[in-house]
């Protein structure tokens, strides 16, 4: 990927911009676009340009038209009830560290920079549908199983392909398009795989209770699901570890086929507690450090 300053160069170019009309749009100072330093925050703005120049100008610019003079901490408290998140979730969101959002909420510090741009964005967006998102408002993808992992874990278990296919209730040949990096998995057999892999007797016990036959799930069915849990979407879409629009549109449309999403949903109507607690474990086990309730 080239250097911070050849893609800073290569975007005022591509706008016919000043390095000060830039430092306008990203809320900075001119000598920061001069010496930029790299942060997950700046990445996640300037990738946005990179990858949807049209709408990141139109919003970008947009904002530098609608400056708002709410108070902050009504501003803060305001999107987090809108849509329902916690300051964990925001900071994931925001690539921004856990420290700072809790910093926001208790008026200590306010957004600054690529920060404020975001936060102004997710705010300009949390009266639309998730769906409609742009892509600087998607969650960070997690960590994804590799074709390696797969084949080292059926191997440990002594599983054939086909074997490990019905445990997910999954067709067989999706374990081998995905041991061969022919297909990638989703964030259903992501999570299960990835459970397997850290706690095989537990996950696998708890995943053989659900039977093969189990059918598909209903819109009202999954939005039942997750209420019954008290968990919001956003906090959903944090233990599924997946974009908040996919469990929206799961909620809209519904599951039609039976299959791995199924079986998570099941796993989560039936034996909520034990499932949600397997994926606490694995959530320490992989951080290195103690769970943080979603709430």
């Amino acid at each position: 990927m080239p250097e911070w300053g050849d893609r800073l160069r290569a975007l005022r170019e591509r706008f016919g911009l000043s390095q000060r009309q830039l430092a306008e749009l990203f809320d900075v100072s001119q000598t920061t676009i001069r010496r930029p330093k790299w942060t997950e925050c700046w990445e996640k703005l300037v990738r946005f340009l990179e990858e949807e120049p049209n709408l990141a100008m139109s919003l970008l610019s947009e904002r530098l038209r609608e400056r708002t003079s709410r108070p902050w901490p009504e501003r803060f408290a305001a999107l987090r009830q809108k849509i329902g998140i916690n300051l964990q979730e925001l900071a994931e969101l925001l690539s921004v560290t856990p420290t700072t959002t809790w910093d926001w909420n208790s008026g200590r510090h306010e957004p600054q920079g690529c920060e404020a741009v975001i936060f102004w964005i997710l705010e300009s967006y949390s009266d639309i549908e998730p769906t409609s998102w742009p892509s600087i408002l998607m969650l960070p993808p997690g960590d994804v199983i590799t074709p390696e992992r797969i084949k080292m874990l059926r191997h440990t278990l002594m599983l054939r392909q086909r074997d490990l296919a019905n445990l997910m209730h999954s067709p067989f040949g999706t374990i081998s398009q995905k041991e061969y990096g022919a297909w990638h998995p989703g964030w259903c057999q992501n999570l299960l795989l990835k459970l397997i892999e850290a706690m095989p007797g537990p996950a696998i016990e708890l995943i053989e209770r659900i039977p093969w036959t189990t059918t598909e799930v209903s819109a009202e069915k999954a939005t039942e699901v997750r209420e019954k849990t008290g968990l919001s979407q956003v906090q959903l879409s944090r233990i599924f570890r997946c974009d908040l629009s996919t469990i929206v549109r799961l909620e809209r449309e519904g599951i039609r086929e039976r299959g791995c999403v199924a079986l998570v949903y099941a796993l989560l109507d039936n034996y909520h507690e034990e499932f949600l607690g397997l994926v606490k474990i694995l959530y320490e086990m992989e951080s290195g450090r103690p769970y943080r309730e979603r709430t």
